[in-house]
Formats: C-alpha cells, structure tokens, sequence
C-alpha cells in the first residue's frame, strides 16, 4: 500500500453511502489483502452477502481484486484497498458534492453509533483511564483561529495514529469517527 486517495469522484461517494462498503473499505485498510470467506467472518456476515458489495467497490475503483492460488492448488479471489488511507474531497462551492459527501458522513454516524453501542458489549472495553476506548461525546464552542488549528492538528494526529496502526494482531481494534462543523450563531436573530 502507498499513499493517501482523496475521493471525489461521485461514484466512488456514492458507493461510501452504503455502511457495508465502508466497513468493507475500513476492515480491508486495517486487515490489507483479504479473501471473501475471511471479510466475511471478521464483519460477522455471510460470504454471500458481501459479492454485491465487493464487485461495486471494486467497479467504481476503491478495492482492487487479486486472484491467487491457495497452497491446495484452487484459486482464490483476494481483495485490497491500495492505499494507506482514503479522504473524502470536500467541494462546498459544488451542490451535487455536498450532496454526496452529507449521505457519506450520515452513513459514517450509523457505522458510529452501531460501534458506539456494541462497544459496551466487548470483552475490553474500558471508559475511564489511559486505556479508555469508548467515548461519546459532544462539545459546542467559540473557537478562536490558534483554537481550531489546534484542534486540526489534534485530529490530523488521531487520523495518523489510525493509519500507522492498522497492521498487526496486537491491541484491541477500535473505530473513531468525529464531525467538526461551523455552526450558526443564532443569539442575535430574536425570537423566531
């Protein structure tokens, strides 16, 4: 793998939208190359269900497929993601990616609050300390221009620390996702 994919391509956005392509997507970034059988059983979901998927991630370019040969001679497809980590371009002077890129992020809350919650269902899961790894949490604020850097950078850092640590056994795996969004300041408007 090498590099990061900005994604923009309205195809590829509108492949995201599906919580099934983009934990497909994810697991695939964190597992590298992986066959059908064994997607399957990692995202606790029948092969047959996921040949749907696969073959649009892979129509519109987001996962590449491998045919290779197992060690018993019978061929085998094995599917990957090629870069170390995918962004999605964000257009706002561009309706149709607005669009696009508002039903990718709605769909990456799903994905959100189904981990959220399973998460209390896991066997190490910890919510207090340094080895804490379920929060929830919201925050509103008056950022000043240095305050925002600084939270850019904080979660440029966090986005860096997911993409270095996605190989390997070792840790519990965990999925982060966060929205930072301009609000409207609506004290001034009056009683409406």
């Amino acid at each position: 793998m090498s590099g990061t994919r900005s994604i923009i391509d309205p195809e590829q956005l509108n492949a995201l939208v599906s919580t099934v392509r983009q934990d497909i997507v994810d697991t695939l970034l964190v597992r590298d190359e992986m066959s059908v059988r064994e997607l399957a059983r990692h995202l606790g979901a029948r092969p047959s269900s996921l040949y749907y998927h696969l073959a649009e991630l892979e129509r519109v370019g987001l996962v590449v497929r491998h045919d290779r040969t197992r060690l018993d001679g019978r061929p085998e497809a094995r599917y990957a993601v090629e870069e170390d980590r995918l962004e999605i371009a964000y257009r706002p002077a561009d309706p149709e990616n607005v669009a696009r890129v508002t039903r990718v992020v709605r769909s990456i809350l799903r994905l959100a609050e189904r981990d959220f919650t399973r998460g209390f269902e896991h066997e190490d899961v910890s919510v207090e300390g340094p080895a804490r790894n379920l929060w929830g949490a919201r925050g509103k604020a008056r950022l000043a221009p240095r305050d925002l850097e600084r939270v850019n950078a904080l979660l440029g850092e966090i986005s860096d620390v997911f993409s270095r640590a996605r190989s390997g056994d070792e840790g519990t795996l965990c999925a982060v996702s966060w929205v930072l969004a301009p609000v409207a300041d609506r004290s001034d408007a009056g009683p409406g």
